[in-house]
C-alpha cells in the first residue's frame, strides 16, 4: 500500500496505470492550415511535386514507426512511418495552397533525422523533430537544408490523459515544420534562381 492513501485509493492509482499502459495512438491526419496557405502564396512559390521522405540513415528504427509516450506509444497517422507523415504533411499543405504538380520539374524530398517526445515528466511533455529537406529543379539540387522543430506542452498526472495530449502536441510539430520550410527565404530565393 503507498503510504497516505488507502488500500482502495491505491488499487485505483495501479489500475489507472496499467490502462495508460495498453494505451497506443496514431497521430491525426494531416489538416492544411490558413497560415501556411498564406505563407506559400505570399512567398510566391511555384508549383511543386513531392518526392519520397525516408527517415534519415542516423534516425533509430524505433522513432520512425512509434515513440514511447508514458506507457503507451505514439504512432504515426498513416501506419508506416513518421518519416512518411512529413511527406503527406506537405503535400497536403501545397495542395491547399494550389502549389502541388505532379508533373512539375521541382521536387522536394527529404529525410527525418530527428523524432523525440517525452511525456514521462508530470507537468509538462516536450518533443522535437527534425528534417533535411532537399529541393532539385530538373535534377539539379537548388536547396538542401536541414530544419528543425521543437515544443512544449502542459501534461498530466494521469496517463491516459497526458498520452493524448503528449501525441498532439508532437503531431503539431510536422505542420508547424513544414510552414518553416515553405517560410524559409532560403527555398523562395533558391526557386527564384537567386
Amino acid at each position: 500500500m503507498i503510504k497516505g492513501f488507502g488500500a482502495r485509493t491505491t488499487a485505483l492509482l495501479f489500475a489507472a496505470f496499467a490502462l495508460a499502459a495498453c494505451v497506443s495512438m496514431p497521430g491525426a491526419p494531416p489538416v492544411p492550415s490558413i497560415e501556411t496557405m498564406q505563407a506559400v502564396q505570399n512567398a510566391g512559390l511555384p508549383a511543386m511535386r513531392v518526392g519520397a521522405f525516408l527517415p534519415g540513415a542516423d534516425l533509430p528504427g524505433h522513432a520512425d514507426r512509434s515513440l514511447p509516450a508514458r506507457g503507451g506509444a505514439a504512432t504515426p497517422p498513416n501506419g508506416k512511418s513518421f518519416a512518411a507523415h512529413l511527406g503527406e504533411t506537405l503535400s497536403t499543405e501545397l495542395g491547399a495552397a494550389s502549389r502541388l504538380d505532379p508533373a512539375s520539374d521541382i521536387e522536394i524530398s527529404g529525410f527525418l533525422v530527428e523524432s523525440r517526445l517525452n511525456a514521462e515528466k508530470i507537468k509538462i511533455a516536450t518533443g522535437s523533430i527534425a528534417a533535411r529537406f532537399v529541393v532539385r529543379r530538373g535534377g539539379t539540387v537548388i536547396y538542401d537544408r536541414v530544419l528543425r522543430e521543437n515544443g512544449q506542452w502542459e501534461s498530466s498526472f494521469l496517463g491516459n490523459t497526458a498520452i493524448p495530449i503528449a501525441i498532439q502536441g508532437y503531431n503539431s510539430l510536422y505542420p508547424k515544420l513544414v510552414r518553416q520550410l515553405l517560410s524559409d527565404p532560403a527555398l523562395a530565393n533558391a526557386l527564384r534562381g537567386g
